[in-house]
């Protein structure tokens, strides 16, 4: 009975932990229009695309993008904006960017310039940076500020005292966004009555034994030097004892001198071989003498 209890108690537990489920993320973004405008439109720009350029006098061709953000509280944390090349002229020397702007535009294909929106940079901009594939990336997430965005994509300025030339076209504008955190309800607190009845489980206990008693050695006793009263009422350190040298006796005096002889004669020995055998090898060579 005690076993089902402590089940139950567990189930109930568990069930307390439980929260309502969490609401679906905002700040999802979309694009849902895009417009170009140019001096002299280029009819090779895809559909749906957009084109961007500029000559030494100035921009010649900007485009905009209408995006609509999913909660109005909330704004995406990443808004990655990415434009792919289409036919370029001048691609490499090009730079591009991102300003907002007011949201009273139509949409158009190779309009005017002069119903074109035009960019307030001063609010913010953000550069599109030109990586491999011929595509043009940028995180324009600051400059979303609504439900409802408009971006203008024009030349950036590179400082020069020519600007460069160059005209872009490009397929239809992506955009990636990754919402804000979701926002979770307060999760639900359960009171879960004591059952007294359940037996507590005790402490675990632990017996290691006993051990031996452990034996320290003896303390060593400090060094007392040796001292010698004087007359003057002092104490001084005694003089240590000089090392005796053990001195050989007379019989191992004589057992040397027998020694160095002995290895006298073998040296002389060798030494006279040599030279017979030099003598000898001279005489057949006709270098000395024969008797």
């Amino acid at each position: 009975m005690k076993q089902h209890r402590r089940w139950a108690f567990a189930l109930v537990a568990t069930s307390a932990l439980a929260t309502t489920p969490v609401t679906a993320a905002e700040g999802q973004a979309s694009i849902t229009e895009v417009g170009w405008w140019s001096v002299a439109p280029v009819n090779r720009t895809p559909e749906g695309g957009l084109a961007v350029g500029q000559t030494f006098q100035g921009s010649t061709s900007v485009a905009a993008v209408r995006i609509t953000v999913a909660g109005a509280a909330d704004k995406p944390e990443s808004a990655v904006l990415t434009l792919t090349e289409a036919e370029t002229v001048g691609a490499e020397q090009a730079v591009l960017r991102v300003c907002p702007a007011d949201d009273d535009w139509e949409k158009a294909s190779g309009g005017s310039m002069e119903d074109a929106p035009a960019p307030a940079c001063d609010r913010g901009d953000v550069l599109l940076r030109r990586v491999l594939g011929g595509k043009w990336a940028g995180d324009v997430a600051a400059l979303l500020t609504g439900p409802t965005n408009s971006l203008v994509i024009l030349p950036a300025a590179t400082g020069e005292p020519i600007p460069p030339t160059f005209e872009l076209t490009f397929q239809p504008p992506a955009l990636e966004a990754t919402g804000a955190p979701p926002t979770t309800s307060s999760s639900t607190t359960t009171t879960v009555p004591r059952d007294d009845n359940v037996d507590a489980v005790p402490p675990p206990s632990f017996d290691f034994g006993s051990f031996p008693p452990i034996s320290l050695p003896a303390p060593v006793e400090a060094f007392t030097p040796m001292t010698t009263p004087v007359d003057n009422g002092t104490t001084a350190m005694a003089p240590a004892r000089a090392a005796r040298v053990r001195m050989p006796t007379s019989d191992q005096g004589r057992n040397v001198r027998w020694g160095l002889l002995g290895l006298y004669a073998l040296v002389a020995a060798f030494i006279g071989a040599a030279a017979g055998t030099s003598r000898h090898q001279l005489r057949i060579r006709g270098l000395l003498p024969t008797r």
